[in-house]
């Protein structure tokens, strides 16, 4: 075989691969994800302590700079209820500092945290709080405010229902 005819045939084998690569790690839901909390359930009185909370959400900041679900699926939009209060469950698997807050886009965006609410540095672990979405007369969002953090995409947006 000539080298012509080697070259096309490893050309060939690296396409095939790198296809499949791609066919693999491909998500047909695109890059973010609508989390909708599961519907509240009562508990049972065999529930573990701290389970089965009704409107709890649980996120994980990770080291790429991402907010994700716990199985680890980029989360851009959450939808929630007016007037329903949620738990937050953050959790940071990063090994260095993340935070998260919730509020106004318009605040996220200028990091006024004098007007946000969350939980402030942390470097593992999990961190906890409730937020009662009762004012919704501007959109509100969500976000890692460590600098740098929230422009390389660590953010999101809640769907007001």
């Amino acid at each position: 075989m000539g080298n012509r005819a080697r070259s096309l045939v490893a050309f060939a084998t690296v396409t095939i691969l790198a296809w499949f690569v791609l066919a693999a790690c491909a998500s047909s839901a695109g890059p973010g994800r609508t989390y909708v909390p599961p519907a509240a359930t009562p508990q049972s009185s065999g529930a573990p302590a701290g389970g089965g909370i009704a409107n709890e959400i649980d996120l994980v900041e990770t080291a790429s700079l991402q907010i994700t679900n716990p199985a680890g699926q980029p989360v851009t939009t959450i939808t929630v209820r007016r007037g329903q209060t949620y738990h937050f469950k953050i959790t940071n698997t990063a090994g260095f500092v993340h935070n998260f807050y919730i509020g106004k886009v318009s605040d996220l965006e200028a990091d006024n945290l004098a007007k946000l609410t969350g939980v402030g540095d942390f470097s593992s672990g999990t961190k906890e709080f409730d937020y009662t979405f009762s004012d919704t007369s501007a959109p509100l969002g969500f976000g890692c405010m460590v600098p740098g953090h929230y422009q390389a995409g660590m953010k999101g947006t809640f769907t007001v229902q």
